[in-house]
């Protein structure tokens, strides 16, 4: 179920139908092994104040991650995880990625766009963390600045999770970097707090505006990014 950290749901993206097990559905399982580290749902069930997972691995078997099997014959099986399974092949796990099928009207946004803002691989792709994991605006700005030192006519695509960011950089280099308008970006869920380490709230339009900058990324040649992306 959406969450202020995602409140874009399966659906909003892809045209494949997912069951959603809901919060309430979760508790009255009976039988159930988990997967997953006890501290990360112990902090999640905190900040989400969501008590259904947690209460849960109190009651059933809760094991290690790198654990899971896919042969696994249990009927109910929970994996509690935000990466790709130590246990899966990588590559096939990616080709499942792939074989998903996007949102109709989300891929045709994305077509109109790249006409619109004539992005192709001459155009160099950069992406401008600004919230968690900010590196600070001067490291993007260095990194445009030794690529127009190369070539001082190279066009740069640039999206970032801070409106304001966008526009300095627009501000910096005018003639050299495209944004594109956004519905929504990131916010903060409480403005008197100044870290943006679990502080966030993204919208349903923030989450699809931020995949459409992915897809518009990807057929640049992507150049410019905070490591920790």
């Amino acid at each position: 179920e959406p969450t202020f950290a995602c409140m874009a749901t399966f659906q909003d993206l892809f045209e494949e139908d997912v069951q959603v097990i809901t919060k309430n559905e979760l508790m009255n399982f009976q039988d159930v092994k988990i997967y997953g580290d006890l501290h990360d749902i112990s902090f999640d069930s905190s900040l989400f104040e969501n008590n259904s997972l947690n209460s849960l691995k109190s009651k059933f078997l809760t094991l290690p991650v790198p654990n899971f099997n896919i042969n696994d014959n249990e009927q109910n099986i929970i994996v509690y995880h935000n990466n790709i399974l130590p246990s899966l092949d990588r590559s096939e796990v990616i080709q499942e990625f792939k074989n998903l099928t996007w949102n109709k009207d989300f891929l045709m946004k994305v077509n109109q766009l790249v006409t619109e803002l004539q992005i192709d691989a001459n155009i160099i792709g950069a992406h401008v963390r600004a919230t968690d994991f900010s590196e600070g605006i001067q490291e993007y700005a260095n990194a445009i600045s030794d690529v127009l030192n190369v070539r001082n006519d190279k066009k740069i695509f640039l999206c970032s999770d801070s409106e304001e960011w966008e526009k300095k950089l627009l501000e910096m280099f005018p003639n050299n970097i495209i944004i594109r308008p956004k519905k929504a970006s990131v916010i903060k869920r409480n403005a008197t707090i100044n870290t943006w380490s679990n502080n966030v709230f993204r919208s349903t339009d923030s989450v699809m505006e931020a995949v459409i900058d992915m897809h518009l990324l990807s057929k640049t040649s992507f150049m410019i990014y905070n490591k920790n992306s």
